[in-house]
This record gives structure tokens, C-alpha cells and sequence, in this order.
């Protein structure tokens, strides 16, 4: 799949709030609609997108139109342009009602964002030599997560172990230096940013180990056999997707060889 966009337009009395994203994206109707430009996807990818929208007041209701999702791309293998669209729908409880127990797909998600933001801030202070402002945020990152729904999820005590790992690796300017630090958070937030795989996150000498959770079973059989043959020393990542949940207001994009799929959750 390439080139792919996607176009998140919420409905009459909704604001879109925030995108939470990296990808670039264009704001079609100020606190309405916007598009985030994907770009190319590989095979058996997929990205989890979040949005923070508000609200009407309304009569409680099993399903409420959030927004409308399109997505669009060139198919390869059919060499021509296509498209699939969706609406996102949540579930509205009266006020004062039991609310409802967090999405922990939502969860899980905000957590890699998350991580990706304290590892990102946390560089950019070391790099000024501000060390106790960067172990600071990183302390804050690990105690939001240890603190959220999916604390005990495989994903998340992966990014929990990351965090500490990186935490002890800014104690100050010579272990920062002499573990490489700087070079490898790099990759590892870019990998966050995109939920794709690199090379560097599976680096023997300083395996990240949420990181390798975006590898596709694809890259973890090729992995296998790599380690077969004694070229990679690091286990491949196991799929911590096991999950579902019902609707809610996430989606999912998943590429596969024929098309990409949207999921609502």
C-alpha cells in the first residue's frame, strides 16, 4: 500500500480537540476535520491512530456518531487508487451511571505516545547535559504507565522496562555517552512514532524491547532464521495484540497483501 491518507471529519456538535499523531496532517475545517497523511505501509502493518474529541450532552444511547473516517491509497498489487470508510460510534451512559471500564487498546496506545514523548523530551535535555530534568521525565513517563489500566499488559512492562533501562543510562554525561544512548532512542522513539520495526531496536548490544513488538511475522520468521545461523541474538518480539475489546473511539489500520482494513474500537 502507498501513499495512503486518512480523513477523520467528526459530526455535527463534536470538536475534534487534538490529533494525536506525528504523521503530517492538513486541518480541512478548524476543529471539524483534518487529514493525516499514512504514507506507505508494509504488508501485515498496522497503525493505531487516537483523537481527542468533546462531546454533546445527549440522551443516553448504545450508539452515538462520533465521526466519519475515509482512507485512501494505491493498491500495488491491483496497480489503481482505492478507498474504505467507516463511522466511529461510542456507547453514551447517562450521568452519574456507571461509566464504563477504559479501552485497553486506548490504553495501551496512549502509553507507547506516551513513551515516545518522555524518551523524545528526555534526549533533548540530556543532550543539553540537563540530566536530572531528563530522569525526571522519564520517572513521570514510568509512573503514568505503572499507574494506567494496562500496567501489567506485555506491551506496556516492555515500555516500563525501557524507560528504566534509559533511565539508568542518563545517571550522567559518561554513561550517557559511553551506552550510546542518544543514537539509539532516535530510532527507538521513530519506531514509536510509526509502530515500525528497526534494526536497531533488535541490536544485540541494546535491544528495545517494546520496539520489537511492531515486527511483522513476516520480519520475525526471517529473524528466526537469522538466529539459526548464529547473525541475530536477540529473540524475536512476541504478537502482545491478543486483545480485543468492543467499540470505542480508536481505529486501526492493518495492511495486508490485497488491501489495507479499517478497524473501530
Amino acid at each position: 500500500v502507498q501513499n495512503l491518507k486518512l480523513r477523520f471529519e467528526t459530526e455535527e456538535g463534536t470538536t475534534l480537540d487534538a490529533v494525536l499523531s506525528s504523521y503530517r496532517k492538513t486541518e480541512e475545517r478548524a476543529g471539524r476535520a483534518v487529514e493525516l497523511r499514512v504514507g506507505d505501509m508494509m504488508s501485515e502493518e498496522h497503525k493505531d491512530l487516537l483523537f481527542r474529541v468533546t462531546m454533546p450532552s445527549c440522551a443516553p444511547t448504545e450508539r452515538f456518531a462520533v465521526a466519519k473516517v475515509s482512507v485512501s491509497y494505491y493498491s500495488v498489487p491491483s496497480s489503481a487508487m482505492a478507498s474504505t470508510e467507516a463511522v466511529v460510534s461510542v456507547r453514551r451512559v447517562q450521568r452519574g451511571g456507571s461509566a464504563a471500564a477504559p479501552n485497553p487498546l486506548i490504553s495501551r496506545q496512549r502509553n507507547r505516545l506516551l513513551a515516545a514523548s518522555a524518551l523524545e523530551n528526555a534526549m533533548r535535555l540530556a543532550n543539553q547535559q540537563k540530566f536530572g530534568d531528563a530522569r525526571q521525565v522519564l520517572q513521570e513517563a514510568i509512573t503514568f504507565i505503572t499507574k494506567s489500566a494496562t500496567a501489567e499488559d506485555p506491551f506496556c512492562k516492555a515500555l516500563e522496562a525501557d524507560l528504566r533501562q534509559t533511565l539508568g543510562d542518563m545517571r550522567d554525561r559518561r554513561t550517557y555517552e559511553e551506552t550510546g544512548s542518544g543514537f539509539v532512542l532516535t530510532s527507538v522513539v521513530q519506531s514509536h512514532r510509526t509502530q515500525r520495526s528497526t534494526s536497531t531496536c533488535h541490536s544485540a548490544v541494546t535491544p528495545c524491547l517494546s520496539s520489537q513488538a511492531y515486527s511483522t511475522p513476516s520480519q520475525n520468521l526471517h529473524r528466526r532464521a537469522s538466529l539459526a545461523v548464529g547473525r541475530v541474538v536477540v529473540p524475536p518480539a512476541e504478537d502482545t495484540d491478543t486483545q480485543r475489546s468492543p467499540p470505542r473511539q480508536r481505529f486501526r489500520l492493518w495492511s495486508r497483501p490485497a488491501a489495507p482494513q479499517l478497524q473501530l474500537h
